[in-house]
C-alpha cells in the first residue's frame, strides 16, 4: 500500500522507477536516437533497469523505437557490425507542443515550442495604450496572439501540453494575481550633451554625434550599441534628455534629502521627473539611484554650483 494520501515514500521503488525514468527520457531527449547499450553507458544504470524503464516509456507517447539505419549504428553513427541492426530509441519532440507568453510593458510576444524546445512559431505584437488600459483588454490581445502563433505553426490548441505566462509584475502565490506592476512603464533618460542613443530612439535610425559633452561619464556615449539598442526600441514608454545643470540639481536634492551619494548617471531619473510629470501624475513611480563613481573634485563642483 502507498502511504497515506497516495504517495509513494521516498526509497520505494515507484519512486525510484520514476527517477530512472525521468534519467532515461531525459538522456534520450538530449543525445538520442540511442541504442539501449549507449542508453545504460550515458546513464550508469544497468541493462536490466534500462530495458524494464525503457518498455514503460515506450507504452507512453514521448519515446518510440526503430531500426537504425544503414550505415550507423547508434550514439554518433558508429560503423554498424556485422549482424542484426540495433534499435535506436528517439525521443518524440513533436508529439506536442507548449506555448510561452511574454506580456511585457509595450510588447507581447508568444512562441510556439515542441517538446526539444524548438520554437516552430513566433507572435510578436506592440501593446497599445488602449490594450494596457486594463486586464481584459489584455487578454483580449494575449488569445488573439496566442491563436495567431498557433495557426502559424499549423498546431491545433487540443497538442498543447502546457502554457507559461511571464509579466513586468509580481504574482501572489495565494491568488494568482498580478500585484505589484500590471504593466510597467519604463522611461529612459540621457545626457543633453551625449543624446545619440535618445536621438537613435526617436528617429528610429542609430546616429553617431562628434561628441559627448557631460559630467555624468556614466551615459557620455555618441553612439548606440546592439546589445542594448534593440531592447530600449522596444521596452521603453519614452525618452527624454536632462541638461548637466539639471543632473547637478537633482544630485544636491539626493544628496540633501536622503543622504545618499550618487554620481551624475545615478542622479538623472531623479531629474527627468519634471519633465515626465504629466505622464507619470497619479502613478506609483519608482527610481533607481545606480552607481557612485562621482570623485571628490566633480562632488565639490556640484555642491559649489558650479555645474
Amino acid at each position: 500500500m502507498s502511504p497515506a494520501g497516495g504517495r509513494a515514500a521516498a526509497g520505494t521503488p515507484s519512486v525510484l522507477r520514476r527517477m530512472n525514468s525521468a534519467l532515461i527520457l531525459d538522456v534520450i531527449r538530449r543525445d538520442g536516437p540511442l541504442s539501449r547499450a549507449d542508453i545504460a553507458r550515458a546513464s550508469g544504470l544497468s541493462k536490466p533497469t534500462v530495458n524494464e524503464v525503457v518498455e514503460l516509456l515506450l507504452a507512453g507517447p514521448y519515446v518510440e523505437e526503430a531500426a537504425a539505419p544503414a550505415g550507423g549504428d547508434g550514439a554518433g553513427d558508429r560503423p554498424r557490425r556485422p549482424g542484426p541492426r540495433a534499435r535506436l530509441l528517439r525521443f518524440r519532440a513533436d508529439v506536442a507542443h507548449v506555448l510561452g507568453i511574454d506580456v511585457g510593458a509595450a510588447k507581447l510576444v508568444v512562441d510556439v515550442a515542441d517538446l526539444s524546445g524548438r520554437v516552430v512559431a513566433s507572435e510578436r505584437r506592440p501593446l497599445s495604450a488602449r490594450a494596457r488600459a486594463g486586464h481584459a483588454a489584455v487578454l483580449r490581445e494575449v488569445s488573439a496572439a496566442a491563436r495567431a502563433a498557433l495557426r502559424g505553426a499549423g498546431i491545433d490548441a487540443g497538442a498543447l501540453r502546457a502554457a507559461g505566462v511571464g509579466t513586468p509584475g509580481v504574482v501572489a502565490p495565494d491568488t494568482g494575481r498580478i500585484t505589484l506592476a500590471p504593466q510597467l512603464e519604463v522611461f529612459g533618460v540621457q545626457a543633453a550633451g551625449a543624446s545619440a542613443i535618445h536621438d537613435s530612439w526617436h528617429s528610429r535610425t542609430r546616429l553617431t554625434t562628434q561628441r559627448a559633452d557631460t559630467f555624468a561619464e556614466g551615459v557620455a556615449t555618441r553612439t548606440t550599441y546592439d546589445l542594448t539598442f534593440p531592447a530600449l526600441q522596444s521596452g521603453l514608454a519614452g525618452f527624454v534628455t536632462v541638461t548637466d545643470s539639471e543632473i547637478a540639481e537633482a544630485l544636491r536634492t539626493i544628496v540633501a534629502t536622503t543622504h545618499n551619494l550618487v554620481e551624475g548617471a545615478g542622479a538623472m531619473g531623479f531629474a527627468a521627473l519634471p519633465k515626465l510629470a504629466d505622464r507619470l501624475e497619479g502613478k506609483n513611480v519608482g527610481i533607481i539611484f545606480c552607481g557612485g563613481n562621482i570623485d571628490v573634485a566633480m562632488l565639490e563642483r556640484v555642491l559649489r554650483r558650479e555645474i
